[in-house]
Parts: C-alpha cells; structure tokens; sequence
C-alpha cells in the first residue's frame, strides 16, 4: 500500500512530451523566499537565521540532516515542478563552493499528516531527486558555480539589503550566501499532500573542521512574521531527520525552543511549476511512471 500511496501522492518522474494540450509557462507556485527585513544583527527583531546540527561527541558522523515541507494548493488537480531552491550559508567568502562541499543532495518523499493531531507518517522512504558534485571554481560571471549534475547551479547572492549573512554569535562576522537550484525536475506532484524535502550538502571529509564548521552544512532559515514579505506554508518549525534511518519519522523542531537560535523559523524554499488541469493529469500519468530510485547513503 505505501508503494501506491508513493505513486497516487504525485512524486514521479515523467515526460510531459506527447500531451495533447498545451500548458502553461511555468511560474512560481510556492514561495517562501530569503527575507526582506529585519536581516543581520537587528537583536530580537532579526529573521534570518542558519544553522547545523551535529553530535559533538562524534563531529565527523552524519547524523542528522535538516529539512522542512510544502503543500502546493488545491487550485490546480497537480502540478509539474520544474525547479526548487533554496539557500544555504558557507564558511568562506569570494570561495566557490566546491572547495568546501563533495557533494549537494536534494531528497523528497511524501507524508501523510493527520489533521487532528498532526502526527506524521511518511508515504515512501525518502528518495534523492537530484545529487552532484559542486564545482571549485566560478563560471565567467564571477558569482554562479556549477556542478557536476548539469541540472543544478549554485549562485552567490545577497539580501535584500546588499550584505551577506551575519553571524548571530560574532556580530562584525560576515558569510557568503548561496542559492541552490535544483533545475528540469519535472516531478508532477499532487495538490495538497504534503511533501518533505531537505537540501543538504556532505564536506570534504579530510578538510572539515569541527572548531570553525568548516565543511558542515548550513540551510538558510527565516522567521515568517518578521521576514517583511509573504512566507507560504511558514509555521515556525522546520524538520529534522534520522540520516541513519531514512524511514523514520520526521523531527518537528522549533529553533527557539531547541536552543538552535533565538526565533523559531522555517526553512527559505521557492518552487517553479506548471499548474496542470485534471484531464492534462490523467494524460500525463498515461505515459507512463518511472519510480524514483531510493538513496542508500555513503558511509564514511
């Protein structure tokens, strides 16, 4: 049953290729974007927020690995997602991020989420949707570097306000900001299941430092009431996952009360897609359903 619930949840990989109506461009379908006010060391007003999590007494086991979810709206019958973003801190500015990173991952699987408790129940085992290799250095334009999955780039921005991210222990200390898209998805996805997804990046194993994280993984998180734009899905926690057991059920961790930083936040995430009307639906399931494969990961 949870295979078939895997497949009716609408997290497949297809071609669109052969449909007979003609959808739409794509547009964004879900947005909860880097924030735009109160950034940096504004004291209890501030938004954004970044962090890991790792055991300090095994700093080099890959434990655990954060991540939030999404439910697109019931506006459309599903949707084809052709790409998703989001936005991570790293240690070194003006380095690409290949230097730091072996490897970027985006996982997915649906979940079931009961309306009256909330408690949750995962669908499928969580898949990796797309995986590759940073490059270490820049392309042409100075800020955008690419990977070893030609799907995905990795671009070097800033805020609104022009800075990259503050440190919230050492006020003074600035870190590059990194947006991370995941491009030509083409994952047709149901309307209002919810799906968890993390992003997560894996160090170089020889040159991570458990002093300055160095190497360790930053997602880029924000408070939805203090952010200064529209925040879809935000409810002020994000998820945390067993990296050792992928079927587990998911961690729902408020930052503030976790001790992870002094708001609680969701993690920064925007989706491009195409909304698809029901008869388009039924024409795209009709050419057929390849399962994504399952992520085993890599012990160290």
């Amino acid at each position: 049953m949870k295979s078939l619930a895997w497949l009716l949840g609408g997290l497949i990989v297809l071609s669109a290729r052969g449909v007979a109506d003609p959808l739409p461009p794509p547009t964004i379908i879900f947005s909860r974007p880097l924030p735009t006010a109160n950034l940096n060391n504004v004291g209890t007003q501030r938004s954004n927020y970044a962090f890991t999590e790792f055991d300090p007494n095994n700093p080099f086991a890959f434990e655990k690995f954060d991540g939030d979810d999404f439910t697109l709206n019931t506006s459309n019958n599903a949707y084809i997602v052709q790409s998703i973003s989001t936005w991570s801190v790293a240690s070194t500015p003006g380095q690409a991020l290949g230097v730091e990173f072996a490897s970027v991952s985006l996982y997915m699987r649906p979940v079931y989420v009961d309306p009256i408790t909330h408690a949750r129940s995962p669908l499928a085992p969580f898949s990796i949707v797309a995986t590759g290799a940073p490059n270490q250095n820049f392309q042409s334009d100075g800020v955008t570097v690419g990977n070893s999955n030609p799907n995905i780039t990795h671009t070097n921005v800033h805020y609104a306000d022009g800075e990259n991210y503050e440190s919230v222990n050492s006020p003074g200390t600035f870190y590059p900001l990194w947006q991370n898209t995941f491009s030509n998805l083409n994952l047709v996805l149901a309307s209002g299941v919810t799906y968890e997804f993390a992003v997560w990046g894996l160090g170089h194993p020889q040159t991570e430092d458990p002093n300055t994280m160095y190497g360790y993984w930053f997602n880029e998180y924000s408070n939805a009431g203090s952010s200064g734009n529209a925040q879809d899905g935000s409810d002020n926690f994000f998820l945390s996952f067993d990296a050792n057991n992928l079927d587990a059920v998911s961690s729902y961790v408020n930052a503030q009360q976790a001790g992870l930083g002094p708001k609680p936040v969701d993690l920064n995430v925007q989706i491009v897609g195409i909304g698809v009307p029901e008869p388009t639906t039924f024409g795209l399931l009709g050419i057929g359903l390849i399962a994504l494969g399952y992520f085993s990961r890599k012990r160290r």
